[in-house]
Order: C-alpha cells, then structure tokens, then sequence
C-alpha cells in the first residue's frame, strides 16, 4: 500500500454503480424493506408536506419518518459493509439487522442526514424559480437557501470527508471501537483528498437526482410514490458504496487482524 494513495473519482463512481448492476438480488435484499416502508409511508401521509394533515395524523407521519429513517441507515451500513472489498454477502430475505454498527451510525445522525443533502437541491432550485418569478424572494427565503448552499459548498468538502466514520462503523460491524481514535484516523485518511471525496459522493448520486428530477406529474399518485421510493433506496445504495469505496481506496480497510488490534486498544 502506498504512503499516499489517491482517489480516482471516475472509477470510483464507477464501482459504486457497477456494485449495484452487478447484485442485482442482494441489491433487493438490502432495499426491498426501505422502498417498502417509505412507499407505504407517502401512501398514508401523502399530505403532510402540504400541511394536509392534523395534529394527531402529523404527529404518526413524524413517527413514521423516522422509522423510514431508520430503515434507510440499516440499509446504509448493510452496503457499505458489503462494498468493501472481501466482504461476505449476507444470506437471507433480507441484509437488514439491527446491532451495534447500526446503533452508532443512527447515532451519527447529523453525517447520516447531509448524505441526502443532494436530494433536496432540485427542488429548493424549484422553488427559488418560481418565487423569483413571482418576486416574491425576500430575506426569509434567502437565508434558508444560503444554509443550504454552505452545506453543499463548502460545507460539504468538510462533511463528506467526516462521512468516512461511517464507513469504518460498518466495516467494524458487531464489534466494539474506540469511536475518538476512529474518527481521528478516518479523518487523516481524508487529508488532501476533501474535493476528490465531495466529487465521488455527487458525481454518485447525480444520476437519480436526475432521475427523481424528471419523474411526470401525470402519472399515477401510486406508480409515482413506487418510483419516488425505489429512488430514493437506491440514492441510499449508491451513496453509500461510493464512501465504501473511496474508504479502501484511501487505505482505510484495515482488515481483521488490524481490527482485533484496534478493539483491544493496542
């Protein structure tokens, strides 16, 4: 391994998609239960974002969006952990469980959330449009746009560099680590290599951004809600093997007997 390894973008974008064309069953087996669940959630709830709902409906959609949440992490930490190279392909209905990995990493929530920053651009772009038409931007619409842009850039070269732990957290999997050492050393992993890391996760996800960008207003409330959850999944998966990856292309699988080391302190 070289003492200074570099990131190539391209390939590992690349990777990350071919990942999920090359397993198409355990693509489904990862994603089947969030689809589900956030296709189930919208079918319910399909008027919360419009404020259509009272106060007790609004409280379960709050409960519901948060299970939804959860479900994605699970599906999170499954694929990463799979995308490492080596790694074991979990057997069964589903590559879903819930252990200590998955705890820590619904406990990194504010790294977890950025990842699906990138979501929202289109339609913030969207709805920045349609009020400058309409001139009605003022200082209260500006201010959330700008907190938005600065975690994109530059907020974002510093975030998605953070992003690695969770790798590591799912490469350690049921096993215990120091979590401040692991951070230190994701960290350092990372040096030189913010803008390279911030291309690979949006130059990832850019094809279903895309994709949900274009999804038609005509077609059925039900296919749209399908095609909205299944995106959303697979942005999920993407994001999530392109960190994978750009983490063992920068050295930072450290393998089981490195890993026994880590656990016992040594």
């Amino acid at each position: 391994m070289t003492t200074n390894p570099t990131l190539p973008v391209a390939r590992t974008v690349a990777t990350a998609w071919r990942l999920v064309a090359a397993r198409p069953r355990y693509t489904l087996r990862t994603g089947w239960i969030p689809a589900l669940a956030i296709f189930g959630v919208g079918a319910a709830f399909g008027d919360a974002r419009a404020g259509g709902l009272d106060p007790g409906e609004a409280f379960w959609a709050m409960v519901a969006a948060i299970l939804n949440f959860a479900l994605l992490v699970l599906a999170l930490v499954a694929w990463q952990r799979s995308a490492l190279p080596g790694a074991k392909l979990r057997k069964g209905t589903s590559a879903l469980r819930l252990g200590r990995a998955e705890v820590l990493a619904m406990l990194h929530f504010p790294l977890v959330g950025f990842l699906f920053i990138p979501l929202l651009l289109p339609e913030l772009a969207e709805n920045l449009l349609a009020l400058s038409r309409q001139g009605a931007v003022d200082r209260d619409v500006l201010l959330p746009v700008a907190g938005v842009a600065v975690l994109v850039f530059p907020g974002g070269l510093l975030l998605t560099r953070a992003s690695l732990v969770l790798v590591a957290i799912a490469e350690a999997g049921p096993h215990a680590i120091r979590l401040l050492d692991t951070a230190n050393r994701v960290w350092r992993l990372g040096s030189g290599r913010s803008i390279r890391l911030f291309l690979v996760l949006y130059l990832s996800v850019l094809p279903v951004i895309a994709a949900m960008a274009v999804l038609p207003d005509t077609l059925p409330a039900l296919a749209q809600g399908a095609l909205h959850a299944v995106l959303v999944t697979l942005y999920v998966l993407v994001a999530g093997g392109a960190l994978a990856r750009a983490y063992a292309a920068l050295g930072g699988v450290l393998g089981p007997a490195a890993q026994h080391k880590t656990r016992r302190g040594a």
